[in-house]
């Protein structure tokens, strides 16, 4: 990564108008790079290091899309619909934190980019397995597939958005906005070791209108 940076460093003045962007996953990791390159170069003017995160809420900046909440209104909103279907209910209702479980497992199916209009066909490709495993762990599993579901609804209604869902949204503002959504003169992604659904659909978004990668 250091020697790419070495290598794409302006050399003409028309270089500082476009930034190269450095994307990485986490807030640490990039006040580490940047401590890094200090150390190495000192000041690198036109290089912007950013966390996909903070790439996602510059592209919704000025937007009328409201931030994200956090995780907390999230997870109530889930447990209360969860409470509501029968199979989950009946399993988890009198268990305490019971619901902790599906938190996880609709987070899960988000992250991994689910929407309303997947719903049907995940509940058909459960229904062509139900001979090979037990009644009720496929009607639970169809249950979180219908919670997913009205979870996206009401998060919209709601503005309860999540970090992931703040991706999916900025990835319909590149889409949206084409190449004035990210001016960049190269484009490099450093330190993910894995990636959701959501998070590389972000990032491929992202490679389509930059000039090198």
């Amino acid at each position: 990564m250091l020697e790419e940076i070495d290598r794409l460093s302006p050399s003409a003045a028309e270089d500082l108008v476009l930034p190269v962007r450095i994307i990485v996953p986490s807030r640490s990791l990039r006040h580490h790079l940047i401590r890094t390159i200090a150390r190495r170069r000192g000041g690198v003017a036109g290089l912007q290091v950013q966390t996909l995160f903070g790439l996602a809420m510059e592209l919704l900046a000025g937007g009328d899309v409201p931030s994200p909440r956090g995780d907390a209104g999230f997870e109530v909103l889930v447990r209360r619909l969860a409470a509501a279907q029968p199979s989950l209910h009946s399993t988890l209702g009198e268990l305490v934190d019971g619901y902790d479980a599906v938190i996880g497992a609709v987070r899960d199916l988000l992250d991994a980019g689910f929407q309303p209009g997947n719903e049907e066909g995940v509940i058909e490709r459960l229904d062509e397995v139900a001979d090979e495993v037990a009644p009720e762990r496929v009607e639970r599993a169809q249950a979180l597939v219908r919670l997913a579901t009205e979870v996206l609804e009401q998060t919209e209604e709601l503005s309860v958005w999540r970090s992931t869902q703040a991706l999916q949204i900025a990835e319909d503002r590149i889409h949206a906005m084409g190449a004035e959504a990210l001016p960049a003169r190269a484009f490099l992604v450093h330190g993910f070791a894995d990636v959701t659904g959501v998070a590389a659909d972000l990032l491929l978004a992202s490679f389509g209108f930059t000039v090198a990668w």
